[in-house]
């Protein structure tokens, strides 16, 4: 391309959308304004509010820019991180050398199961902030032994 008599290089990458797979209709689970796809520090894409810094309303999205999961309002997104802590410990090892209860397509069928949902549903990204209560609920029933740091804390200092 030449402007002004001076050639430019063009490269067809920069017509192409950083995030190809981005949507545009997401609303913000905190304030209901439009979230928009955003590339983070760490080059990786993610939603946030359109109105930061006044509402910091996220959400995560996959490489090519697909939203993970459904907006939430701050507790959802509390909820649904301690959750998935929980669900972790189901099938990762608590400690090097130490087996995991179960795998990992174990411990979502097991999910599945006692939540009554399908394949596509359980994803604590969608969960309501009532499911992913449940689910440490029976998480916390059907493994004692699961249980956080601060649990583990609890013990030491007689709380």
């Amino acid at each position: 391309m030449v402007s002004d008599g001076v050639s430019e290089d063009v490269s067809i990458t920069d017509f192409i959308p950083p995030f190809p797979a981005a949507v545009h209709d997401l609303k913000c689970g905190d304030c209901g304004e439009p979230l928009v796809c955003r590339e983070s520090k760490e080059g990786r894409p993610f939603y946030g509010c359109s109105t930061f810094p006044g509402c910091r309303g996220t959400l995560g999205a996959l490489p090519d820019g697909r939203p993970i999961g459904i907006p939430g309002d701050k507790a959802t997104r509390k909820a649904r991180i301690e959750a998935h802590r929980f669900f972790d410990m189901l099938w990762k090892p608590a400690s090097e050398g130490e087996k995991p209860r179960m795998s990992r397509n174990q411990a979502y069928a097991w999910m599945r199961k006692k939540l009554k949902m399908s394949e596509s549903e359980a994803h604590f990204g969608k969960f309501s902030q009532k499911q992913c209560e449940e689910a440490v609920r029976l998480i916390k029933i059907s493994y004692p032994g699961v249980r956080t740091m601060w649990d583990r804390l609890g013990d030491d200092d007689g709380i």
